[in-house]
């Protein structure tokens, strides 16, 4: 019994590291639909921004819409409203450091007033500036377009041309990043004239060599200043600083659509909007940390048992030295031994049951008002218990059957059964020996002949069904 009771903490150990997982595991995303009927000024969604007050901007080709909690306010041009959106087909949003809101159409660039309600119109020479991409800098806010680039300084309250040499074709780029903080280095994306650099103090443009040619319909820097790139429907590449190639995402093993319309990152994520084929996400930040991960923990499989056995003798007496204590091996260094080499196949078994359960089921019951760990118990556990209920037999019979692990690592004060039957053997054999080997004899008969009854009822019930 007292076998029974350490192996028994041994397993909720293991069942709660595999609850941790699959907790963690668990998306907790919730979508809700805002359309016209909700009031939306068009279907056609161009740009979305969240500014600090956790107001949503949506721009449509049909006007901005203002989504506060409940209800949406949509501004539109008025032509006789010189205060009023300068066109209705929204090209890009921005929020500056000031809290001001700047939109960007396709006719003309405003800033939205949140005191007045208004929208200032901007201007160069005369004329309505009209900018493509917008880029925040902690002096101000820039904008480039077919008149050049400008910025907007916070110190001065206007507008700046900024240099600008001439460009060897069409000045339209339809993304900005910042490169190089230090050197001032942006790079820019053309639709059809591929990546190319430019220096904000100097105006200077060249292209990045390294980009495949083709028509770029998106790009993005990530947080580890990697550079993402959408070529028309030959998928997304990734490069590193170096413009070594790091990824390529493309259909059908990692992309469900060649044609990637955005790009953005989000808690280690990148999601990726395609063409007609849904938003993609991949975790480009825990790829290798995952994999590192799975690898560590399967090495109990593929190293022998004596080496496995000494590694961890050696790591507990080791510990047991820097913590000055003299009994290195005693209960609490056998069950840790007895995880590390069980804990694989209780991954193995748990883990394609979580794979084959249905997320939208658990995601349903927590927009239904049901607490994460409730809906865990209540839904997930129930669809994985087969896992569960494997792992825990494969874990007993090997904790079970397991003599060289526990040889290295238990102490005087504790002992397996193996390790007592081997010690039973270096005397006189006994009867308690006997009757040991009788009650494991029985005991697999038992289970043998149980396996056998049930099997032949489920035959009989399939020929019965036919």
């Amino acid at each position: 019994m007292r076998v029974f009771w350490r192996f028994l903490q041994l397993y909720l150990l293991l069942f709660f590291v595999c609850l941790a997982e699959s907790l963690y595991a668990a998306p907790k995303y919730y979508f809700k639909q805002i359309s016209l009927e909700n009031g939306l000024s068009q279907s056609s969604v161009k740009c979305v921004l969240v500014d600090e007050r956790g107001v949503m901007w949506i721009g449509t080709r049909f006007g901005l819409n203002r989504f506060d909690r409940e209800k949406i306010t949509v501004y539109q041009e008025e032509r006789e409203n010189l205060h009023s959106l300068p066109y209705n087909d929204i090209v890009f949003l921005e929020e500056d450091a000031e809290g001001n809101i700047w939109v960007g159409t396709s006719r003309g660039l405003a800033c939205f007033e949140r005191d007045t309600q208004k929208f200032m119109r901007q201007e160069i020479d005369g004329q309505p500036l009209v900018a493509a991409c917008s880029l925040l800098m902690p002096e101000g806010i820039y904008f480039l377009g077919k008149q050049g680039v400008f910025c907007y300084s916070y110190a001065e309250k206007k507008m700046i041309r900024c240099k600008f040499k001439e460009s060897p074709f069409e000045f339209s780029p339809n993304y900005v990043y910042l490169y190089d903080e230090k050197e001032r280095k942006v790079i820019l994306s053309f639709l059809e004239k591929g990546l190319w650099w430019y220096s904000l103090d100097t105006g200077d443009m060249e292209r990045v060599s390294f980009i495949p040619k083709g028509n770029i319909p998106s790009m993005y820097i990530d947080s580890f200043k990697r550079i993402w790139v959408a070529i028309y429907n030959k998928g997304v590449f990734c490069y590193d600083r170096e413009g070594r190639l790091q990824e390529h995402l493309e259909t059908p093993k990692r992309l469900t659509h060649n044609i990637v319309q955005d790009m953005c990152e989000k808690d280690g994520e990148l999601w990726l909007a395609t063409d007609g084929g849904g938003i993609n996400i991949y975790n480009y930040k825990n790829k290798h940390l995952k994999s590192a991960v799975m690898t560590v923990t399967n090495i109990p499989m593929m190293n022998p048992e004596i080496v496995t056995g000494i590694s961890m003798m050696l790591l507990f007496v080791f510990a047991a030295g820097i913590v000055n204590k003299s009994n290195a091996l005693n209960f609490w260094s056998l069950l840790i031994a007895h995880i590390t080499f069980s804990l694989p196949y209780v991954v193995l078994n748990v883990l394609p049951k979580l794979k084959q359960f249905d997320i939208n089921v658990y995601e349903a019951a927590v927009d239904l008002g049901c607490k994460p760990v409730k809906a865990f118990f209540k839904v997930v556990l129930p669809n994985i218990t087969t896992g569960i209920i494997t792992g825990l037999v494969m874990s007993f019979t090997l904790s079970l059957d397991d003599f060289i692990i526990s040889y290295f690592t238990n102490g005087p004060s504790f002992q397996t059964l193996p390790i007592y039957i081997f010690s039973l053997t270096k005397k006189r054999v006994k009867p308690d020996m006997y009757a040991l080997s009788t009650l494991m004899f029985l005991v697999v008969l038992v289970l043998l002949i149980l396996m056998n009854i049930a099997q032949s009822k489920a035959e009989k019930r399939k020929g019965e069904g036919r």
